[in-house]
């Protein structure tokens, strides 16, 4: 029973991890590495929904150790294959044929293989060649089932409240969420069309077109680039051309984070090529990330703020974008951002430092885990954004070492403003457009009014949170102190088992006590023991309720899916 297993597999993955990793105080780095290790082999042995998980952890370096981060990266682009015969099972029936009718094309072959699904190489009687994604069979069940368990672990783990700052089911809710999107192929092939569409004002990127006649719900087909794949190398390739496609890629990727809402959250080698006409080609599209305008602006005065190195205006956009709980370490984390932020720049300047560590998409991902450990909580989608500037940092960087980030971000910022007066100067000769735009920014910006003053009014929420978070504190200092009674019990009691005290020793009398011997302390070992395991739970959970209600992910998902809507 597949259940069963799972379950053994996550209980030995813990036992692992406390073997392996151990306390804070007495980790290291080998350790972790070995447990890295094991989690992504386990993850990989499971599984479906599991290997979209570790996809997920991946992405949150500021949560997880980077080691460990860092391994699961691996399951991005490392899956075994499915066999060819479910696969060709598959395009018949969504494509309403019976199993011994002929396709309309043939298959030459797999390509690559995913986690949800596998791709293959067609080519039509036309001659034209294509890719096929097709999903893996039984997964829809499958993942639907491991959800399920997944859901019900994570809400004895919120009941226990072993997590004191994030719910463990809104993490569940998040994969179910990504996975409902990954298990219908149309939704990739309509992002591929929308950026695609996108992009064209930008020009040098190439999205493959969909082929809708041949597109489901489990099947997605598309034509084929022919190009040289960067998880190939592109040594061969004059130094020119790789730096023309790093900027090429660079503009293109933040034309589609910053103007397009849709941003790609997977551009690694493998995804990308370097095609004939110069263009970069752009493929995968099943992990991606939506920023409403308002994300969008605060991120790009962030970006916009590191462009010109001024760091008390970069702190203050940071804020912006993070929640900070009434009890978090915020001057602690203004010296270790400025920190932080100094040594980033003295790396931008040395030549032969590591690319990728050069980026600012590194220096965000550093932020915020130093943000984690002054108690400010990062919303998922944040970590997401700038994990893709810190993915496309390490692409544009192997391919040009001499690749100036800043001056692409300044780059850009013209661009975008010439973008920005190009469609002001078309909406004055067609009043009602003008008429339209005026009344779509009008709405945003009395939006942003009704924000500010709802805002305004989570003052008195803070207070309470401030309240509830110090009685939270009483109960976990009062369940440390019944801790150590109950820890001096068991030793009389030990003791007594051993004859080595009496268990009628008299070890207190006073005039406000009375007489208290030792019989009168291990008969409440129980109590004690129960006592503190109540107050310790209940201080934990106030705690997580307390970041839980006040957290930004809830605010930021209700806005995404209103402008999806």
């Amino acid at each position: 029973m597949r259940s069963v297993r799972v379950l053994s597999r996550l209980i030995y993955l813990g036992v692992s991890y406390i073997w392996d990793c151990k306390f804070p105080g007495r980790r290291n780095e080998q350790g972790v590495q070995r447990f890295a290790v094991r989690l992504r082999q386990i993850m990989m042995e499971l599984g479906g929904v599991y290997i979209k998980l570790g996809q997920l952890l991946s992405t949150r370096p500021d949560l997880v150790e980077p080691v460990i981060a860092k391994e699961l990266e691996a399951l991005l682009d490392k899956c075994p294959p499915e066999p060819l015969d479910f696969s060709l099972l598959t395009m018949r029936e969504n494509l309403a044929l019976g199993p011994n009718d002929p396709l309309p094309f043939e298959v030459l072959g797999e390509v690559s293989s995913a986690s949800f699904g596998c791709v293959y190489k067609l080519r039509f009687p036309s001659g034209q060649i294509a890719a096929m994604k097709v999903m893996r069979r039984g997964i829809r069940k499958q993942t639907r089932l491991d959800l399920w368990l997944l859901g019900r672990i994570a809400a004895l783990l919120d009941l226990l409240a072993v997590t004191q700052r994030y719910r463990t089911a809104d993490w569940i809710d998040q994969l179910r969420q990504w996975t409902a999107e990954e298990l219908d192929y149309r939704v990739e092939a309509r992002k591929m069309t929308y950026i695609s569409k996108g992009l064209h004002r930008v020009g040098g990127v190439k999205i493959p077109a969909v082929m809708w006649k041949y597109t489901t719900r489990r099947i997605i087909t598309m034509e084929f680039l022919n190009g040289v794949w960067l998880s190939n190398g592109a040594a061969h390739l004059s130094y020119a051309e790789r730096a023309h496609a790093a900027s090429l890629l660079f503009q293109a990727f933040l034309y589609t984070i910053f103007e397009l809402g849709y941003f790609n959250a997977d551009m690694h080698k493998g995804n990308l090529c370097l095609l004939p006409d110069g263009r970069v080609g752009w493929v995968d599209f099943g992990i991606t990330g939506f920023a409403s305008q308002r994300t969008r602006l605060r991120h790009l005065g962030l970006v916009a703020a590191f462009q010109k190195g001024a760091v008390d205006e970069a702190f203050s956009s940071i804020l912006e974008i993070v929640f900070v709980p009434p009890d978090a370490d915020l001057g602690g984390f203004k010296r270790m951002f400025e920190q932080e932020y100094y040594d980033w720049f003295l790396r931008s300047v040395q030549p032969n430092y590591p690319a990728y560590r050069r980026g600012a998409g590194s220096l965000m991902l550093a932020l915020f885990r130093r943000a984690y450990e002054s108690r400010i909580v990062v919303d998922s989608d944040v970590v997401r954004y700038y994990r893709a500037f810190s993915i496309i940092d390490g692409v544009v960087t192997s391919l040009d070492p001499d690749f100036s980030q800043s001056d692409e971000i300044g780059r850009y910022l013209k661009q975008r403003l010439r973008r920005q007066l190009e469609d002001l100067s078309d909406r004055a000769l067609d009043p009602i457009d003008t008429m339209v735009a005026i009344k779509t920014e009008v709405a945003f910006r009395t939006g942003e009014v009704r924000r500010a003053i709802y805002g305004a009014s989570k003052s008195f929420d803070s207070a309470i949170g401030r309240v509830l978070l110090g009685v939270a504190t009483v109960k976990r200092g009062l369940s440390r102190v019944l801790w150590a009674f109950s820890a001096f019990a068991l030793g009389l009691k030990f003791l007594v088992w051993m004859d080595l005290l009496g268990d009628r020793k008299i070890l207190i009398r006073n005039h406000f006590l009375g007489k208290i011997d030792v019989r009168d302390i291990t008969d409440i070992v129980v109590p004690l023991v129960l006592g503190a395991l109540i107050l310790g739970w209940f201080g934990r959970l106030l705690r997580a309720r307390v970041y839980g209600s006040t957290h930004t992910d809830a605010e930021n998902h209700r806005e995404t899916r209103s402008a999806r809507g």
